[in-house]
């Protein structure tokens, strides 16, 4: 973010951290009411290595996008996906352990 103010980034590092706080919690309690408790702590590490490894392909896929169209088109690309899922008005309900 180029001339952006250093208080205006703390911001928005600030914005995107209380996002992804209430997220993780959020990820954690639907896994809890998804596996079994005894596979708890499996799903957990097996949830962990799967975000790792999205973590990993975004930055590639983020990677490539930038080299090959402009950094405005990529955020463009990088949005678009967010919005739609956000803009969904389906909830999926867990399913829970008898």
């Amino acid at each position: 973010m180029p001339g952006l103010p250093l208080w205006a980034m703390f911001v928005v590092i600030l914005a995107l951290g209380l996002v992804n706080s209430v997220g993780s919690g959020v990820r954690y309690g639907l896994l809890s009411d998804i596996v079994p408790p005894d596979g708890y702590v499996l799903g957990r590490s097996v949830l962990n290595v799967s975000v790792g490894a999205m973590q990993i392909a975004g930055f590639a896929v983020g990677g490539v996008l930038l080299a090959v169209v402009s950094p405005r088109m990529t955020l463009a690309i990088g949005a678009a996906p967010a919005f739609v899922a956000a803009s969904r008005n389906t909830y999926p309900r867990a399913w829970r352990w008898p």
